[in-house]
């Protein structure tokens, strides 16, 4: 995701700091010139990442053991568990959002990516 060049341009646009201690006019253009080309770069980056298609066993895969794998503090040892069916769960759990038409806050500060 974080190419060489994508960490160039953010290590150029980190001349804001450069320009807080000697606040000059050249510093600040250079800052100018560097903030939008690597906001640029981190966007399309995250826009990559994002659309990278993985199963869902590659996502398991990824899951450590004994760690939360985000907002729900679902441990991965549940998901990877053979007992529980996280799929039906998950639709079952998909299909009271909707029917309530109220989604959990936490989700309001949140990025879900289907898998």
């Amino acid at each position: 995701m974080w190419t060489n060049e994508v960490k160039e341009k953010v290590r150029k646009k980190r001349l804001y700091h450069a320009f807080l201690d000697d606040k000059t006019a050249d510093k600040w253009r250079l800052y100018q010139e560097a903030k939008k080309p690597a906001k640029k770069a981190v966007a399309v980056a995250r826009a990559t990442h994002y659309d990278d298609k993985i199963t869902v066993e590659e996502a398991l895969k990824k899951m450590k053991p004994g760690k939360a794998t985000g907002p729900d503090d679902l441990a991965a040892d549940l998901w990877k568990s053979k007992s529980w069916y996280p799929a039906k769960w998950l639709a079952t759990f998909f299909n009271q959002v909707i029917a309530e038409k109220k989604v959990p806050d936490i989700w309001q500060r949140s990025t879900t990516i289907p898998i």
